[in-house]
């Protein structure tokens, strides 16, 4: 049981060196003694404003830290620390400007889709990463974007193709 600990707390530490140091510096964090932080402490500096410069990569690091949150802990949902992720990695594009003549081409360069497509090529098990399109299209941290017509066509058109590459109904 304490290997196991132990395991757990080198995890965290290797995905709290891998942030970038400019958040670290942002966040006035001391870079040379720095504590433990927490999954959820780790969660927020990747999808934060301070990591202006987010990729699918530190969205992806974000997502991966949800595995090491303790289910039990009632302060703590996981599934609505997902939800965030997600919409954090919705906002930093603009959707309501991308042309919908071809949805699929368009969404490709966002970084909601390149998150998505990270995870599905190293075989993450997509039905489970994902929260369902009307868990994200009805979430308030999307503010009026959630009311989007093109917003709402692109999410559900990217859903759809994602179902059919994973061979979902």
């Amino acid at each position: 049981m304490f290997l196991e600990e132990v395991n757990l707390e080198q995890e965290i530490v290797l995905h709290q060196e891998s942030l970038p140091h400019d958040v670290l510096v942002a966040e006035g964090l001391d870079t040379e003694y720095m504590p433990v932080l927490s999954p959820e402490e780790l969660v927020d500096l990747y999808i934060g404003e301070s990591n202006s410069a987010a990729t699918e990569y530190d969205f992806r690091k974000a997502l991966d830290l949800l595995v090491f949150i303790d289910k039990s802990d009632s302060e703590t949902d996981v599934e609505s620390l997902k939800l965030k992720i997600w919409c954090a990695v919705i906002l930093r594009d603009s959707w309501t400007d991308m042309d919908t003549d071809d949805p699929l081409e368009k969404s490709k360069d966002t970084l909601f889709y390149k998150t998505i497509e990270h995870a599905f090529y190293d075989g993450v098990d997509i039905k489970d990463y994902l929260p369902s399109v009307q868990e994200l299209l009805s979430c308030e941290q999307l503010g009026d974007l959630r009311h989007n017509p093109s917003f709402k066509y692109l999410v559900k058109v990217g859903y759809q193709h994602i179902q059919t590459i994973l061979g979902i109904d």
